[in-house]
């Protein structure tokens, strides 16, 4: 016999007390939580549901003013960009120069915006002087 077979008498005992474990477990779901309540953000769950349903919005900060998006134009993320993002040009963008054309990219250090004259691989940032490459790769860019 090796070191890890079992008699037939020991595989029966061991079976028998799985049954009986599972046989508990299943015979109490009904009186255990769904899932257990960790963190700061467990008590929320204790709050009441709203009695009217709410937009599903995201609020932003920008330039210290609140702005409402729909909440699927918003990807949260844990590291901020490594590449320059190319931002499809908005409507009413009056302050940005028009030669600029339909997108125009924000530079993954600082923030500054730039324009894209063709399709450049990287960029070199003029207010902090960083080169990265352009994320042309982006989902929401597909068809660009």
């Amino acid at each position: 016999m090796h070191e890890f077979d079992l008699d037939p008498e020991a595989v029966r005992r061991l079976g028998h007390r799985v049954a009986d474990l599972v046989a508990d477990h299943r015979a109490h779901l009904l009186e255990r939580p769904v899932f257990g309540k960790v963190g700061e953000a467990a008590r929320l769950f204790d709050e009441p549901l709203p009695q009217e349903g709410q937009p599903l919005e995201a609020v932003l900060d920008v330039n210290r003013r609140p702005l409402r998006v729909p909440h699927y134009l918003v990807q949260v993320v844990s590291h901020p960009p490594t590449r320059w993002s190319v931002v499809p040009r908005p409507e009413r963008a009056g302050e940005l120069p028009p030669e600029w054309g339909p997108h125009y990219a924000v530079c993954p250090s600082c923030r500054e915006r730039a324009a894209l004259r063709g399709r450049p691989r990287r960029l070199a940032c003029s207010r902090c002087h960083g080169e990265f490459a352009v994320a042309w790769d982006e989902e929401y860019l597909i068809g660009v």
